[in-house]
């Protein structure tokens, strides 16, 4: 698995992206075989096991129908939208 640490390589101006906290590391397959079409998996977040990182085309979704859609999934805890200034000077997310 991936661990995504480079914003400057995520496409801002495309995408939304979410961090998608899970209650266990368990729930991660669990959590990429049930995301909802137009949804996609992006990696994990900094040396988070539980933090992951997920994105949709801004021209296909909602931010707030995207959290609440991905909340229903089983297994996760917390999901907030990300944007650039939500990484630090190591790119991890900060804001989670």
């Amino acid at each position: 698995m991936s661990t995504t640490r480079a914003p400057h390589a995520l496409d801002y101006d495309s995408y939304h992206y979410f961090a998608v906290t899970l209650f266990s590391v368990s729930s991660l397959e669990n959590l990429i075989s049930n995301l909802p079409d137009k949804i996609d998996y992006v990696g994990q977040i900094g040396e988070l096991k539980d933090a992951i990182l997920v994105k949709c085309e801004k021209s296909d979704v909602d931010i707030e129908e995207t959290r609440r859609t991905l909340k229903t999934i089983s297994g996760v805890e917390n999901v907030e939208h990300q944007c650039l200034a939500d990484w630090d000077e190591n790119w991890n997310v900060v804001n989670t």
